[in-house]
């Protein structure tokens, strides 16, 4: 959670010795997040958040307005996320007494999501807990949202990559030797055994060729 009480998650591409941050819900979600969970299967990173509906100036008192609490799910190791859905339907406001406090509990097991979570206040009780779970064909289903949603796509084939894309690219070499620019367009490439990175001003990602 950044200064500005937004979700973010920090990655590391595999090259160079800093994290890149990225936010987890730039758009939706919440005007202020807090209290992210994270769980990961493969490349995907699944989140979940507290988001304030209602509008503040600061983060604090965490008290004041409404609150709900939300999801959404990356295939690229959190450089972009899905847009924000609603775990629960029901909003409640937040409570800091030591009985209602808002913790999540988030992970991910055989292509389900488990989660728990508090609603303070519902129902006219103070830390009431809930759980759920999702079904593996809810997960495929976002899965070809996120793909829709994505500029570009990546597929193997035997000696080659065909990589598509909406945008202008650049491949780099794993120590971060640029490789060569592409337009947008669809490509096969023959590259060499080894990692390389796949960036543009709208994506990042790790082309892997054995």
């Amino acid at each position: 959670m950044d200064g500005n009480c937004k979700a973010r998650v920090a990655v590391w591409t595999g090259s160079g010795s800093t994290l890149k941050t990225y936010p987890i819900a730039s758009s939706g979600g919440g005007t202020q997040q807090i209290l992210p969970m994270l769980a990961s299967s493969g490349d995907k990173i699944f989140a979940q958040w507290q988001g304030r509906i209602s509008s503040y100036s600061s983060c604090s008192p965490f008290t004041l307005g409404t609150w709900a609490t939300y999801w959404a799910i990356s295939n690229n190791w959190g450089q972009s996320f899905s847009a924000p859905q609603r775990v629960s339907s029901v909003n409640y406001p937040f409570s800091e007494n030591p009985l209602g406090h808002d913790y999540n509990g988030w992970i991910v097991d055989n292509g389900k999501i488990y989660t728990s979570w508090a609603n303070d206040y519902r129902d006219g009780n103070t830390g009431d807990t809930y759980y759920s779970y999702t079904s593996t064909t809810t997960l495929s289903v976002l899965e070809e949202i996120i793909n829709k949603e994505k500029p570009y796509s990546i597929k193997y084939q035997t000696n080659k990559v065909i990589i598509s894309s909406k945008v202008p690219f650049t491949i780099y070499r794993a120590n971060g030797e640029k490789l060569i620019s592409y337009k947008e367009g669809n490509y096969q490439l023959n590259l060499k055994s080894g990692i390389y990175f796949i960036k543009s001003n709208n994506f990042e990602d790790k082309i892997i060729i054995r």
